[in-house]
């Protein structure tokens, strides 16, 4: 299981999401997904087979599944997740 590079997802996702005129799970679950970062409990992420939700893997090999975040319910949601994806951009 692989986590993709929040560096090279997140370039190309902040135009998407700039562009986002609609709720979008999609995008909230590929916005998750470039944000993660691994720590001694959570150590992966990626979404189901469905791609509806996200599976997290813990350190002990368990995992948990939960709703992605609404990062694209409303443009002030949409405002913060394009300010969270460029600071994760201009920090790499």
């Amino acid at each position: 299981m692989t986590t993709p590079s929040n560096e090279q997802s997140s370039e190309g996702l902040v135009e998407r999401v700039r562009r986002c005129r609609s709720y979008s799970n999609k995008l909230d679950i590929e916005i998750d997904i470039a944000l993660f970062k691994p720590d001694s409990e959570y150590v992966s992420v990626r979404q189901n087979a469905a791609g509806t939700k996200l599976v997290y893997r813990l350190a002990d090999g368990s995992t948990r599944t939960h709703w992605a975040e609404d990062h694209t319910l409303n443009q002030e949601s949409v405002e913060r997740a394009i300010r969270l994806l460029t600071a994760l951009k201009d920090a790499s």
